[in-house]
Order: structure tokens, then sequence, then C-alpha cells
């Protein structure tokens, strides 16, 4: 059988959660694969050397935003490198790089929904609207990260049952609690005998991380700290309000040791205005973590109902009142006991979403191609 070559395009490198998932895909796949990674910049979960760990090619391709010199530069590679499948990650605006693929002849066009809106966004709303029409007229396979995402993307045009539902999944076992790594990071960064709060994500509007600020203002009678993992336009400001209202907040930056920075948490905090799926929520739950969400967080997010608490009001007072209610109740519980793994999780093994993967770009290629 004739080794498939697939281009997955990205924006630009923000170790975010797209990013996350098509390096575990390919790496899970691995070789059976020519894989063309083709994003604006490298980043810790994909570079170089990630990319050639599984047999891939790196690309660094100008921003969307620069049209014309961006179409020209994807059409080329498309061209030379005789791509099999362009995979566009970019949700709304991947009509971009699905134009350059279909001026290349190349006849598998997929667009892959990671995302939904925000009622507050305004007129970004309205461009989406727009641009989610010119993506369907570029692509011939319609993904999505969940049903919500699906239905955002293709609902009103696309029957649901043609959308192709790829989980954002993982290696098992990959976020499994680890206790000497939460014991050793603890000690590093001195907040062994804390309460600790977590957010990891990046630190941009549609995340909500200055809500974060106010629900700790709310819990400073407790021993408690708040790790951020992940950079961000809106980093500054953070560190600016957390420093003026004296808040004892952690800023660690991004890292490819999510697990191990996971394992130092006691819960996570995920307040995003919206969200296509919520990796962020998955791979706590999995460390055996409680985590509180706001209800943009689509319900497949959520593996384990008593460990999974969503908000449908951004009201700091709520958010900082079910945190003492959980935590009250989990610190008694001995830690190898509450960090247990939840059955659930199992749906996201990538072992068993890889081969369903290969199946589809298969049947989309003998469909496709002439």
């Amino acid at each position: 059988m004739k080794k498939l070559k697939i281009a997955q395009v990205l924006t630009k490198g923000a170790d975010g959660g797209v990013e996350v998932v098509v390096r575990n895909y390919c790496q899970a796949i691995g070789p059976e694969v020519e894989w063309l990674i083709l994003i604006e910049n490298e980043c810790k979960v994909l570079n170089r050397e990630v990319v050639s760990s599984f047999g891939g090619k790196i690309f660094l391709i100008p921003p969307y935003r620069h049209y014309l010199t961006y179409q020209r530069r994807l059409e080329e590679i498309f061209r030379a490198e005789k791509v099999d499948i362009v995979h566009a990650n970019l949700s709304t605006v991947s009509f971009a790089p699905l134009r350059a693929a279909q001026k290349a002849g190349v006849p598998v066009r997929i667009a892959h929904s990671h995302t939904t809106t925000s009622p507050g966004e305004g007129m970004r709303n309205l461009l989406k609207k727009v641009f989610r029409r010119l993506t369907l007229q570029e692509c011939n396979d319609y993904f999505c990260c969940s049903r919500e995402a699906g239905r955002f993307q293709f609902g009103k045009w696309i029957p649901e049952e043609d959308v192709f539902l790829l989980p954002n999944a993982f290696p098992k076992g990959s976020f499994s609690f680890q206790e000497e790594e939460r014991k050793k990071i603890r000690q590093e960064l001195g907040i062994d005998s804390k309460l600790v709060l977590g957010f990891v994500g990046r630190l941009e509007r549609q995340k909500n991380p200055l809500f974060l600020l106010d629900v700790l203002a709310l819990l400073q009678d407790l021993d408690v700290v708040l790790l951020v993992l992940g950079e961000g336009s809106l980093r500054k400001e953070m560190e600016e309000r957390a420093l003026s209202r004296n808040l004892p907040v952690l800023f660690l930056g991004t890292t490819d040791r999510v697990a191990a920075y996971d394992s130092a948490m006691d819960l996570l905090l995920a307040p995003s205005l919206f969200e296509g799926f919520g990796n962020v929520a998955l791979e706590a739950q999995a460390n055996g973590m409680d985590v509180f969400v706001s209800s943009s967080f689509p319900s497949s997010a959520g593996v384990d109902s008593s460990r999974y608490h969503v908000h449908r009001d951004f009201d700091p007072a709520l958010w900082a009142k079910d945190v003492r209610l959980v935590w009250e109740e989990r610190k008694r519980v001995p830690l190898e006991e509450r960090r247990k793994e939840p059955e659930g999780i199992e749906a996201f093994d990538i072992e068993k979403s890889k081969e369903r993967l290969l199946e589809r770009y298969r049947r989309d290629v003998a469909l496709f191609s002439s």
C-alpha cells in the first residue's frame, strides 16, 4: 500500500491544545504516513526535533493574514511535495490553506473544527460566519473535536453524521498522577503545604484568565496559591493586577511537562468564554483532579461527573464557594485515593483513535483521488 503524504496545517505555534492534538496523532501513527507540518513558528510541542521523531518534515509558513504571500507559499509546497491530503486545523479560517490546496490539485481537503464561539464577540462572529461558508467551498471532508464544535462550523450545511468526530486523544497513562513529581515541584516552588489551584492555557481573552484573580481574591483566608501555565497577550496585565492586589500567583510560562505540573496542583480552574473541547479539563481529570469549568466546555470533556464542576455564570463568589466546598471534602481523602484515574478516560486512548483516523484518511483518498 502506498504511503500517504499528509500536510497538517496550523497557525502560529502557541503550544496550545491544537498543537498537542496534532503532535499526539502524528506520533501515534508515526512513519506509516509521510507527515508535513506547516506552521508559522516552531514551539515546544512542534519543532524540528519533535517532528523528525515521527519521520516528518516541518515547513515554516507566513501568517495567513498575509494572504497572497501565504497562498503562493502553500501552493508551492503542496505542488512540490505532491501531497495527498491537506488537513487544515485553523477552524473557521481553514479556507485559507484549503484554497491553496485546491489550486495545487490536492485531492483530499479536510477542514477540522477545534472551536466554537462566544456571544460577546460581535464583529468577529460575523466574520466567522463568512469564513465558515468560504471554508465549505474549499473542503471535501469535515472533522470536529466535539459535536458542539462540529455544529458550530458545519451544522447548518452538513449533516451531523457526515462530520467525523475525532477525539482529542492522548497516550494511555500519559497524564496519570505522579506523586514524586508532585513532591519535587511543590518543594522547588516552596508551595509544599498549600492548596494549589491551577490554570493551563493561553493567556488570551478566550481563556478568560483575568477572572481567576477575582476568584483567588475571595480565597485569601486559605493557604492558597495559583499556578499559571501559559503565555499570551494578557500576561503583563495579569501580573500587574495580581501584584497590585497582593495575590499569590506564580507565572510559569509554557512547558512540555503539563502532566507533572498537573500532579503538583490540587484543583484546576478553566473559565473559558468559548471552547471547542478543552484538553486541559480532560488531562486534569486523567490526573485525578477536580476541574471547575465554564459552561462553554462541551459535555464530552467531562468524563467523571463527580469531579467535573460546571458553572453557567461568571460569578467569582459562586466559583470560590464551590472551590471551598469541594476542597473541604477532598482534603480528607488520602492523596493516592483521590488522584485515581477515572474509568471514562479510556475513551480517549489514542491507540484506538489513530486506527479510525487512518481509515478515514484512506477512505478519503480512495473516494476523491481521480
